[in-house]
């Protein structure tokens, strides 16, 4: 392991100036010393990555409305900025936690999600994340019984929105920030709530840390490589399942096939899992809920309707493949929706449909007086074109394969109360349109809630 620099404007530009691609750095400015410091180094070295690099520094500051005071730290850390002549934008976010929630992890995710509206291609959202924060984030993953990915922690860049999240000062101890800003005399931010123990954080920054660096003074640095070794373990199980995921993956897009699961050993096939849903940008999975889904979901008869969910998440299995998905939006299938089948129309819940025009094929073009979208019902039957026969329409959603709970979520077509068509599979007879005829085909462009 290379020798630790001191916390100096040479070092920062040393690490800052390997950034790929740089245009403009965001450094997230709470006002409260470690920022203070981050910003008041990155203030020093402008001039040197202006000239290396043509890089603009600005400042973004999150207010969380959590505190009484929260406009008065926006306003100082506005005089700051001023005093540096580095433009600040402030973000106003409502970051009250839900029941069940952890106001760390609500403040967190509000912060990020303000901090991604700012960033476009090729900025930096740059954090003053110190080796001490890397320690303790070790340490509360270590308490929820976190794998590889969670004990790799804190990376010190990442693919952010449009852009990147950068923490430069990951290599600094927290002493080593503290002593600069008292070197360097600046004013920052004490914000009450670091005092509260009822947060795991604190209550490991002022209980654990002091303790386990009275018997062993190295101990943030040591945490810090175990986080490093975790990160490549992480990589690895990351590549190998990327591997394994296309032997696994079903016929529909984003899904996972049962019996190719099963023929992986379960370690493996968790690996999988994991990464799989990890990839389509839900929430992760605890040990329990990959228990579950071994046990309860693919363990399951053929034709049974197991489900496993957390928070943001759902996993459910129909027939031989295992489908991820945020929690579907409330929708009242009950619902009739007048359309005139020429303009677009949002239903709640569902999304949007649209209409183009065709030749030959399609939905026959007429003016329609009497036309709107309902869903089913239970009894509907239609003759989709080409074929003999008129079918149930709950036989059709078995033969289109469409999951159970996505049957009362089809848009279905009716002119003058007769089904013409269902939405993304057929039309029925007498309603297409014949070789050389005018005619219109109708999309759904689903709603990402």
């Amino acid at each position: 392991m290379p020798k630790r620099l001191p916390l100096t404007a040479n070092s920062l530009v040393e690490i800052i100036s390997a950034y790929p691609d740089m245009k403009r750095i965001w450094v997230a400015f709470s006002g409260g010393v470690d920022s203070h410091v981050l910003l008041d180094v990155l203030k020093e070295i402008s001039p040197q990555l202006e000239q290396l690099r043509h890089v603009e520094i600005k400042a973004v500051h999150v207010d969380h409305g959590l505190n009484e005071k929260s406009k008065h730290w926006a306003a100082h850390c506005q005089q700051i900025c001023a005093g540096y002549n580095i433009s600040l934008e402030i973000l106003q976010v409502d970051a009250k936690h839900q029941k069940g929630e952890s106001p760390e992890d609500a403040a967190r995710k509000v912060r990020y999600s303000a901090l991604a509206g700012v960033i476009e291609k090729n900025d930096y959202i740059v954090t003053a994340d110190h080796q001490d924060d890397q320690a303790e984030t070790v340490l509360i993953q270590l308490a929820r019984g976190s794998g590889p990915a969670g004990l790799a922690s804190m990376p010190k860049m990442t693919c952010f929105h449009r852009g990147w999240l950068a923490r430069p000062l990951l290599d600094f101890s927290g002493d080593h920030l503290m002593n600069y800003a008292k070197n360097a005399n600046l004013q920052w931010i004490e914000d009450p709530s670091n005092a509260n123990d009822d947060y795991d954080r604190n209550f490991i920054r002022h209980n654990v840390l002091p303790t386990l660096k009275s018997r062993w003074p190295k101990i943030v640095t040591t945490i810090s490589r175990t986080a490093r070794y975790n990160a490549e373990v992480s990589q690895l199980l990351t590549q190998l399942a990327q591997i394994d995921i296309k032997d696994a993956q079903g016929p529909q897009i984003n899904t996972l096939s049962v019996s190719a699961l099963l023929n992986f050993d379960v370690k493996r096939r968790n690996n999988i899992i994991r990464t799989w849903i990890k990839n389509l940008g839900l929430p992760l999975p605890q040990a329990v809920h990959i228990d579950h889904i071994n046990h309860d979901v693919l363990g399951a008869k053929h034709d049974a309707k197991p489900k496993v969910n957390w928070s943001g998440c759902i996993i459910s299995r129909y027939r031989d493949l295992i489908y991820a998905m945020k929690p579907l939006a409330p929708h009242d299938c009950n619902q009739i929706y007048p359309w005139n089948l020429q303009e677009s129309i949002s239903i709640a819940g569902i999304g949007t449909l649209s209409v183009s025009n065709t030749s030959g094929f399609g939905l026959k073009k007429c003016d329609y007086d009497n036309a709107y979208i309902r869903f089913r019902r239970g009894g509907e039957y239609c003759k989709p074109v080409g074929r003999a026969h008129t079918h149930e329409l709950k036989k059709l959603f078995q033969e289109f394969n469409i999951p159970f709970w996505m049957r009362e979520r089809v848009p279905l077509i009716y002119i003058n109360d007769t089904l013409a068509g269902i939405v993304g599979y057929c039309y029925c007879q007498g309603f297409e349109a014949a070789e050389n005829e005018k005619g219109i085909e109708i999309k759904l462009t689903a709603f990402d809630y």
